[in-house]
């Protein structure tokens, strides 16, 4: 099994904010992986002072990749579905 590293959470986080027009790293309402005691997690920013929404509960580099992968598999899919109607 292929060890999972930030760059490999970071790809998947700019894919999710991709979906959303968002490209500026300081933006409110981006995504972004928290690094903390091991463990990471999913959460969104909500304001200019940094305040933030968890959107996943800390787990392993590998937990936090799996939710990134299906969320943005969910996100394509749903994408794709709105382009043909």
């Amino acid at each position: 099994m292929e060890k999972i590293t930030e760059q490999d959470l970071e790809r998947q986080v700019n894919v999710l904010n991709s979906y959303f027009g968002i490209e500026d790293s300081d933006a409110v309402g981006r995504f972004q992986v928290e690094y903390a005691y091991g463990d990471c997690r999913l959460v969104r920013i909500v304001n200019q002072g940094g305040g933030e929404r968890n959107i996943s509960k800390r787990g392993t580099k590998r937990e936090i990749y799996q939710k990134l992968y299906a969320i943005n598999n969910v996100m394509y899919e749903k994408l794709k579905d709105d382009l043909k109607a």
